[in-house]
């Protein structure tokens, strides 16, 4: 049996960026051997549950039976990593300014990001209420976010510390959305163990 930990990248970033390289050296030093997840982000009409589709067919692949696991994700990576703990059931979850893709966080979400993400994303987000949804949460969840991100996005890692029995929130000082900021990876450094 070993430890491993699944690191999903966030929306349209690769898993062999520097900084993804970097958080899994993270879990090396603390004997979590990193799995590293590709999402094929460039599908144009594609929704979120084809990108948790994606993880759940590597995790799927490349999952020891006996194996401890972890999942770690940034962003659009945090929402696939909090919905496939709810299928697969991993030890501990960290969650990385989770992406509040939750029909409760829409009223909060401005018109840029109404517009952005189009008609058939937003009805696909009207369908998946978090409040339902964390029933069925049942992993420990550490859940990161900068001090200095937007309202929403705060708001969701309240809640969802919150709501989440096994959970910690790690509040990042002069935290912005960017798991790249120096503040990040050392509040990341205190929680990866």
């Amino acid at each position: 049996m070993q430890k491993v930990v699944y690191i999903v990248p966030a929306l349209k970033e690769s898993p062999n960026a520097e900084i993804y390289k970097k958080v899994g050296r993270l879990f090396n030093r603390a004997r979590i051997k990193p799995i590293f997840v590709r999402i094929n982000w460039g599908a144009k009409n594609n929704l979120m549950q084809d990108y948790l589709n994606q993880f759940i067919k590597t995790y799927k692949k490349v999952n020891v039976k006996d194996d401890e696991v972890y999942i770690f994700g940034f962003s659009a990576g945090a929402w696939i990593a909090f919905m496939a703990s709810l299928e697969i059931k991993p030890k501990k979850v960290f969650l990385c300014s989770l992406s509040p893709y939750f029909k409760e966080d829409m009223k909060f979400w401005k018109k840029a990001w109404i517009d952005g993400i189009g008609k058939k994303r937003f009805n696909y987000v009207k369908n998946h209420k978090f409040s339902g949804l964390v029933r069925r949460f049942r992993s420990k969840a550490i859940i990161f976010v900068g001090k200095n991100e937007e309202g929403v996005m705060i708001r969701r890692s309240r809640i969802a510390h919150e709501s989440i029995k096994n959970s910690k929130l790690a509040m990042i000082s002069n935290g912005i959305h960017d798991i790249r900021q120096k503040e990040y990876i050392a509040t990341l450094k205190k929680y990866i163990k």
